[in-house]
């Protein structure tokens, strides 16, 4: 999976170089649904942030690079320093109990403690949780998605 991140990266940062904002999203979001890796709720989950950020009406430059530059190519060494593991496991045990929207907090929380994470992947994440939630009340997801959710942090 680390290369098929790590050129969908590359084709979308390119395309943000020759200044197509919204082409740049687009082929990111596009080239990381073609991976068969990922769950469908996580695909559907990078289409909406995509979706949001091609509508933004502030959109610029540092906007989409941020989008591009913050999927992950995999854990390096730096990532281990945070045990997403643990991190997991305490949302997991919460989604166990029953309480799907309090599972979505617990791993927000959680994820908030890394302090690599910037400001705008923390408020993509949150957002992405707001979705998740509202989908769960709509009846729209399940147990199941929510645990997808939360496996995906630092696969």
């Amino acid at each position: 999976m680390n290369n098929q991140i790590r050129l969908a990266k590359e084709r979308a940062l390119e395309i943000l170089e020759e200044g197509e904002l919204k082409e740049a999203i687009d082929s990111m979001v596009s080239d990381y649904s073609k991976n068969p890796a990922q769950p469908e709720a996580l695909k559907t989950l990078v289409a909406n942030l995509g979706f949001s950020l091609r509508n933004d009406p502030g959109l610029d430059e540092d906007k989409v690079r941020n989008f591009i530059e913050g999927f992950s190519e995999g854990e390096s060494k730096d990532d281990q320093d945070f045990d997403y593991r643990a991190a997991k496991d305490r949302a997991l045990a919460v989604l166990e109990r029953g309480e799907p929207e309090k599972a979505i907090d617990t791993i927000l929380r959680e994820i908030r403690k890394d302090p690599r994470r910037c400001r705008e992947n923390i408020e993509a994440n949150e957002s992405s949780g707001m979705f998740y939630k509202a989908m769960l009340k709509a009846g729209e997801m399940t147990a199941e998605d929510i645990r997808e959710f939360i496996e995906s942090f630092r696969q």
